[in-house]
């Protein structure tokens, strides 16, 4: 034996050396665990390994090897060498360790579970006494006790929190926890009552000694321990033993948050029962915590955090502390006026509203943030919004929200006492943007909430803040940074403005004359600062209601726009302006297009004045930018919409597209789409780049060009609607017949003028995509060579990284961009943009374009030729952008001419080039650990390539689901009309009660387009993306009746199954993969089994899976050729999960874990069988005694 004391402990000390190589770690590595799974000495061994005389690290050897006889070896012992083995660990607790300050917190936590690890195999039916052992055990000191709650703690821990017992025993230990939890509490309060006391006569004692001192921290780790242990027990007891001894644990807790030692272990336990959730009967007693003595000691605890300065340890306790008030605010805000239980007004709920605003003033921004919740409860709330407390708290909360919207705190500067606690709470300026930017929109919410109790107090603010900033004189002639103290200033009053603004013109009683008022002080304000000129932009847009009530404000309002689109500085040209600049020029047309959208009666007396003033600066060519004058462009045409004359529109969108009729359809244009050789010399990309501004360059007007007239049909197609009312339509023209359903067949004005366009714009698209020929790339000049590759801004979105720039530069001009940038800027927007033209054709246009002949044929050999050669992150477009919204407004009469053809010819691609893509991550994942010499630059395209095809199929796979859901998708009318991408669809558990869509079926009924839909949904089951594999789950749940309703052949039944089991294999790590997985299978096998018995086999290959299993299951739950009482479906599927288990993947930190097995012990409570009635037979004369029992004797 001493031999093997040796060999491990030489083994133990090599493993933990930092000079060791690594053969010789893992050497002893193979020595310590080979004797752990090999030694019938183990328990031996581990006993003497503990002893007091090794060093700390043996020890803990020692307590592993011990732990590992229970886990694993317990099961072999017989009776006597499980009490005895007992009885050591008890002895070892009592003897073995060294006192309380000196012993290591491994070795506690070593010993604690040992214990635990008996007590989940043998408590309590084979270990009664546990309780009165532990209880004895404490009786020996400081350090027992703590072992002893360390017990209780793991305990909890591993059967409530970790829950890893099997279902009987865990059942069986909280059974029994439950039952002594009285006892419990007590044990814990009278622990903690006890030490907390004794700690504080020595720790406070006059004449204290080293010895005193001892005694004191001994008691004080004990206390801390107890406060450790019930946060692992207050979350789950029933709440009367939170509030037994009539609150003994409140109070005690309450107390304890003045001690230094002791405050974050009571915060933390407070901040637990707090926020526990359940029925308002048991959220009642929490209120106890607003008396007197517990509000006064929780506030008096936080203000003396709060006067102890920056201290990581305190500023932990502080945010905890806020946690505790924050969830007693949302405890108040559940029950009162709940109808369950009589609560109103708390006691001391004005001292309450003081310490959350104390908080929501404090230096944190994280601090801050925490209460923003809470405010919003709080104003929302139907009778807490009406206590006067809160009403008269009002304005001092919108004043220091007014000071928290201004964004300091920077980590990396030093200019606000927020900085010091932004270096505690974010490591870098970068995650700090990000959490200011979500705590200022908690902010916004809570202002706008406010306004809904008091928005006259916030207009008030509002207005004040104001008037400060416009009286705030601009000093020097150099223009301020994004940092400088006004620019910030600025930046957080026009949020608050445009919040308070929104409501004050909502009410009964709106402040006009204040508005007004304010509108021509803002109006009036000058300065050549960019920035702060933007920021008055914004405020002159917030006020914008006001004109409703003062049109004759409305002149001078156009008159401060239209100097702010031609601002500039002097000796600056439209290629030198710098970016703050083009900024004010472009939020400037941005508010004209929004008044015109949303005021349209107040800016239509000023048409022509618009219209005139528009024209005027679109004929100075060094005035407007293409994107200013299109924007500009674009209000006119929201204004023309409300003239409601088709003949009027029609001529007035001509006249707009007459220049870019003039250019598109020109001989030079229709030559340079012909091909993709003419294309490339027509665009530069065969040339070297014009680097001198003073050479004439030719091939940059073609691109610019080309840009503005694609630009200007696309703003066209999205603004020209006609008229929403029905009546006005028919009156103005719009009308131009019904449809089978008697629906109204509208007529856009810009139909004839755009549709001689749209030839033009098939054979750019067709061009395009010819231009990732590899005889193509061949052509591009060495300058080019890298034009088709993703833009460093299209990777970062990929990878889902949000570029910040927070260095206080500004973002380089396009003009000075390298010309590859802007080459491949070119190319990508104009690719889009054609998308997005195509997208708008179908709403804009209608039954018109759906209706045009030959539509399919001439998308079919454009939009979709040459696919194989596009990228993946250029697909993306032709799914998002245009498919999805060609397919959403298609007539249903247009279904099988148009969309029928369409989508045969893509779905087929689609599966071909996402299965190729799919088989290569899969490849490469199981190749993974041999390529560890690969170059980091091929590393990360591998993970680029692998992104953006998990983005590309999950885009696919939402534009399958439009096809099969009823309805049209959920969009937003105005994106749709701003032309923004949709949002990603979310992934959530398909609806059991959706019916698949009349277009679904029509796509269904085509054998051939059913097949590749149906290929593709279900093999996405097992693709490695478990977004990818929830969308897929959601359509094949759709389309499983439909599809196994019609005659299978034997393959593709088995097939369906295979390939749900292999989603299973892949995706059965994830609970919620595996549980809509599971659904999925299931409902499958019970379609298919009775028509296909073949269907057997698959089951038969799964590893476990009898046939004898089988054979019971689909007797009893699918045949049903047994007689008995039907079972519920989720009986079912739990069966139907056990019978697949063998196929189910596991996490890979599972794969290879040794199972842990702990028998279950004989019941605590058996259910007493029922006796079976035996009916009475009228024909017996025995006696039951039933005259007997009513006789009445």
């Amino acid at each position: 034996m001493s031999d093997f004391l040796a060999q491990l402990i030489d083994a133990v000390n090599t493993a933990m050396d930092p000079t060791v190589d690594h053969q010789r770690r893992l050497a002893a590595y193979e020595v310590c665990e080979n004797f752990k799974e090999n030694s019938v000495h183990c328990a031996r061994c581990g006993i003497e390994l503990v002893g007091l005389q090794h060093s700390p690290v043996i020890r803990h050897f020692g307590l592993q090897l011990l732990e590992h006889c229970v886990k694993f070896k317990w099961n072999s012992m017989d009776t006597e060498e499980k009490v005895q083995f007992k009885e050591t660990i008890m002895q070892l607790l009592t003897e073995g360790t060294l006192d309380i300050l000196s012993e290591q917190v491994y070795i506690k936590d070593g010993l604690s579970r040992i214990v635990v690890e008996m007590v989940k195999r043998e408590w309590p039916q084979q270990w009664p006494t546990l309780l009165a052992e532990l209880n004895q055990l404490c009786k020996k000191g400081e350090l027992q006790t703590e072992l002893v709650v360390l017990v209780f703690l793991r305990l909890a821990e591993d059967v409530v929190a970790f829950q890893n017992l099997q279902s009987q025993r865990r059942r069986d230990v909280l059974q029994t926890l439950t039952a002594n939890m009285t006892e419990i509490f007590t044990f814990f309060m009278d622990l903690l009552l006890t030490h907390t006391t004794q700690y504080r006569q020595f720790a406070l004692g006059s004449s204290s000694t080293d010895d005193d001192r001892n005694k004191a921290l001994a008691h004080c780790r004990v206390a801390q321990s107890v406060l450790l242990a019930f946060t692992g027990y207050v979350e789950w007891v029933q709440i009367q033993h939170i509030t037994a001894q009539d609150n003994s644990l409140l109070r005690s807790l309450c107390v304890l948050l003045s001690d230094r030692e002791l405050k974050v272990g009571a915060a933390e336990v407070l901040q637990l029962i707090v926020n526990r959730k359940g029925k308002a009967e048991d959220r009642k007693p929490l209120l106890e915590l607003f008396s007197e003595d517990a509000m006064s000691l929780i506030l008096g605890a936080a203000e003396s955090a709060a006067a102890e300065g920056i201290d990581e340890k305190n500023y932990i306790f502080l945010k905890h502390l806020c946690h505790v008030l924050t969830g007693l605010g949302v405890q108040l805000g559940v029950i009162w006026g709940s109808s369950s239980v009589s609560v109103g007004r708390p006691p001391n709920f004005e001292k309450y509203l003081q310490a959350i605003l104390a908080f929501t003033s404090h230096p944190s921004v994280y601090l801050k943030d925490l209460t923003q919740t809470l405010w919003v409860l709080f104003f929302r709330h139907e009778h807490i919004s009406k206590d006067a407390d809160v009403i008269s708290c009002i304005p001092e909360f919108l004043t220091i929200t007014m000071k928290n919207l201004i964004k300091y705190g920077f980590p990396s500067q030093d200019n606000h006492p927020s900085c010091a606690y932004s270096v505690l709470d974010f490591d870098s300026d970068e995650e700090f943007n990000h959490f200011f930017n979500n705590f200022r929109a908690h902010q916004i919410e809570s202002v706008r909430q406010c306004n809904r109790v008091k928005p006259l107090v916030a207009f008030q603010l509002a207005k004040e803040w104001l008037q400060k900033q416009l009286s705030i004189p601009v000093a020097g002639k150099e223009p301020y940074s994004q940092f400088s103290p006004l620019v910030l200033e600025w930046d957080g009053m026009t949020s608050f403005v445009e919040c308070v603004m929104a409501k004050a013109f909502s009410i009964d009683d709106p402040p006009v004359a204040e508005s007004t008022q304010l509108l021509q002080e803002v109006l009036k304000y000058q300065t050549q600062d960019p920035l702060l000129l933007s920021c008055a932009l914004t405020c002159i847009s917030a006020l914008f209601p006001v004109l409703k009530y003062s049109p004759d404000v409305l002149a001078t309002v156009l008159q401060r726009l239209f100097e702010c689109v031609v601002f500039s500085m002097p000796g600056q040209t439209k290629k030198t302006r710098s970016r703050p600049i083009q900024n004010v020029r472009r939020h400037a047309c941005s508010i004209l297009v929004r008044s015109c959208k949303d005021f349209p009666a107040l800016m239509i007396p000023f048409f022509n004045n618009v219209y005139d003033k528009v024209k005027s600066l679109s004929d100075d060519p060094e005035e407007l930018t293409q994107l200013e004058k299109i924007t500009l462009t674009e209000a006119l045409i929201l204004l023309s919409n409300h003239g409601k004359n088709y003949e009027q529109q029609k001529k007035f969108l001509a006249e707009l597209l007459q220049p870019v009729q003039v250019m598109w359809l020109s001989d030079t244009i229709k030559q340079a789409f012909s091909s993709a050789e003419k294309f490339i010399h027509h665009v530069g990309l065969d040339d070297s780049p014009v680097l001198d501004p003073s050479v004439n360059d030719a091939v940059g007007w073609n691109r610019s060009s080309i840009v503005y007239c694609i630009n200007m049909i696309l703003a066209i197609l999205k603004r020209s609607r006609w008229p929403t009312d029905l009546e006005e339509a028919r009156q103005g023209g719009f009308i131009a017949g019904v449809m089978s359903n008697d629906s109204p067949i509208y007529r856009n004005p810009c139909m004839s003028s755009i549709s001689v366009l749209l030839d033009n714009v098939f054979s750019l698209i067709r061009t395009i995509n010819h231009l990732w020929l590899p005889e193509m790339r061949s052509r591009l000049s060495p300058e080019f060579s890298k034009a088709y590759d993703m833009q460093e801004h299209e990777k970062l979105a990929a990878l889902g990284i949000n570029p910040v720039n927070l260095t206080g530069e500004q973002t380089e001009l396009r003009s000075n961009k390298p010309p590859l940038e802007k080459m491949q800027n070119f190319i990508a927007v104009n690719h889009d943009n054609c998308y997005h033209i195509l997208a708008n054709v179908g709403p804009s246009l209608g039954h018109e374009f759906y209706t045009a002949p030959k539509l399919a044929h001439v998308l079919l050999n454009s939009v979709f030729v040459n696919l194989e050669h596009v990228p993946d992150y250029r697909l993306r477009p032709l799914i998002r952008v245009f498919l999805r919204t060609f397919i959403q407004h298609c007539p249903n009469e247009c279904h099988c001419t148009v969309l029928v053809p369409i989508l045969s010819h893509m779905c087929s691609f689609m599966i071909h080039k996402l299965s190729a893509k799919w088989d290569v991550i899969h490849k490469r994942n199981e190749v993974s650990g041999s390529s560890q010499d690969a170059e980091d630059d091929l590393e990360s395209q591998e993970v680029l390539d692998d992104q953006v095809t998990r983005l590309l199929t999950r885009d696919y796979l939402d534009l399958i689901s439009q096809l099969f859901k009823m309805g049209k998708t959920v969009e937003s009318t105005a994106s749709m009309e701003m032309g923004e991408e949709e949002a990603e669809t979310m992934v959530t558990l398909g609806d059991d009660k959706a019916s698949i869509s009349e277009l679904g079926k029509c796509l269904l009924d085509d054998q051939n387009l059913c097949e590749t839909l149906v290929l593709t949904t279900f093999s996405a089951l097992s693709w490695a993306d478990t977004t990818t594999c929830m969308k897929a789950v959601n359509i094949c749940k759709l389309i499983l009746l439909q599809v196994t309703s019609k005659p299978l052949q034997p393959e593709a039944a088995s097939g369906l199954l295979i390939m749900i089991l292999r989603g299973l294999q892949v995706h059965g790590q994830h609970d919620t993969c595996q549980s809509a997985l599971v659904g999925l299978a299931f409902e499958a096998y019970d379609a298919i089994r009775p028509h296909h018995t073949e269907i057997v086999s698959v089951l038969l290959q799964i590893p476990g899976c009898t046939q004898d299993a089988v054979q019971k299951f689909d007797d009893r739950f699918i045949l049903q050729s047994t007689p008995s009482k039907p079972a519920g479906e989720k009986r079912r599927k739990d069966v139907f999960k056990k019978l697949i288990s063998g196929v189910i993947g596991q996490p890979l930190g599972q794969q290879f874990k040794r199972e842990v097995h702990i028998r279950n012990l004989p019941e605590l409570f058996k259910t007493p069988k029922k006796r079976p009635l035996v009916p009475l037979d009228p024909a017996s004369s025995e006696d039951l005694g039933l005259v007997t029992l009513f006789s009445g004797d």
